[in-house]
């Protein structure tokens, strides 16, 4: 047996083995593994922006229905201390009310609840709006007619897409069966039926034909 190898064998021996040794990608491998990669990351950013989405949707979402809350919260304050009533139609309710939150300026103001028809459709909203008014120099009383200098009114989207809103008129009189005072719901009150309301209602219904009214009391202080 032959122990001694040439210069060239050994040379030969020492080389990697084709089969063996580590190759690089072909050009259609790497156009592959690059295509893949870019649909991954077009994926991830896809979900990413999806989440994003839903997460700000219901985050908005959330605030709107805090607001209301607070608006319905307050509308039952306002109605406990309404000293003049300015407008009463079938589509508003304007107010003064000497309602104040806990650190609101007790700045005189002017609520009205507005059924606003939506611009497309046949639907509408129900509006709160609340208009602050500055004091003149010998000060206005909140009794009568609301002061002239109004401030920018602050408006909130208390519910939409309602089927029906109307301000209806709740009469104090006498039924002819049982002779009892009872309060009739007109949606258009005589003239001379106006001394005899003692009570307003918000005529509220969705598409489904769920009623929800909000009952305003006519009190002044």
């Amino acid at each position: 047996m032959n122990l001694l190898r040439s210069p060239h064998t050994v040379a030969r021996a020492c080389q990697p083995h084709p089969l063996r040794g580590q190759t690089g990608l072909t050009l259609m491998e790497l156009l592959i593994a690059v295509a893949l990669s870019s649909l991954v990351v077009t994926l991830v950013s896809g979900v990413t922006s999806f989440v994003g989405k839903r997460y700000q949707h219901a985050s908005a979402h959330q605030q709107q229905a805090d607001d209301r809350a607070h608006i319905l919260r307050r509308l039952q304050h306002e109605f406990s201390e309404i000293v003049a009533w300015h407008v009463t139609r079938s589509d508003r309710l304007v107010y003064s009310s000497s309602y104040t939150a806990p650190g609101e300026k007790r700045d005189p103001y002017t609520t009205t609840l507005l059924c606003r028809k939506q611009a497309a459709g046949s639907e509408y909203d129900l509006v709160y709006q609340r208009t602050q008014h500055t004091v003149s120099a010998q000060g206005t009383a909140l009794k009568g007619e609301p002061p002239t200098t109004p401030k920018a009114a602050q408006e909130i989207s208390v519910v939409t897409g309602l089927h029906r809103c109307a301000v209806e008129f709740g009469v104090l009189g006498v039924t002819p069966a049982s002779e009892a005072r009872m309060v009739h719901w007109v949606s258009t009150p005589e003239p001379g039926d106006m001394s005899s309301v003692v009570q307003f209602r918000m005529a509220l219904s969705d598409a489904g034909g769920t009623h929800f009214p909000i009952i305003v009391p006519k009190g002044e202080k």
